[in-house]
């Protein structure tokens, strides 16, 4: 049987610096069994229910289409204002 063709669509990638991860840590900690909501520009980037602290210094998020990541990295990166 073949299979149909599937489109990708990428995922952000945020690494986080030794002093944020720490903050981070702290911050989902306090957090478990809650729903965390990031944020760019003022527009929901990911929701996600916390089931473990967050130690690891890096998150991705699900799938978005590439017109929409390129637009939230550039928003992270400062490249772009928020609108």
């Amino acid at each position: 049987m073949l299979g149909g063709c599937r489109k990708r669509y990428p995922r952000v990638g945020i690494a986080m610096e030794a002093d944020a991860t720490a903050d981070f840590t702290l911050f989902s900690t306090t957090r478990v069994n809650q729903a965390v909501t990031f944020f760019a520009c003022g527009e929901q980037i990911e929701s996600v229910s916390v089931s473990a602290p967050i130690d690891s210094g890096c998150a991705v998020s699900d799938p978005m289409s590439p017109g929409r990541a390129a637009a939230v990295v550039a928003a992270l990166i400062g490249e772009s204002d928020c609108l």
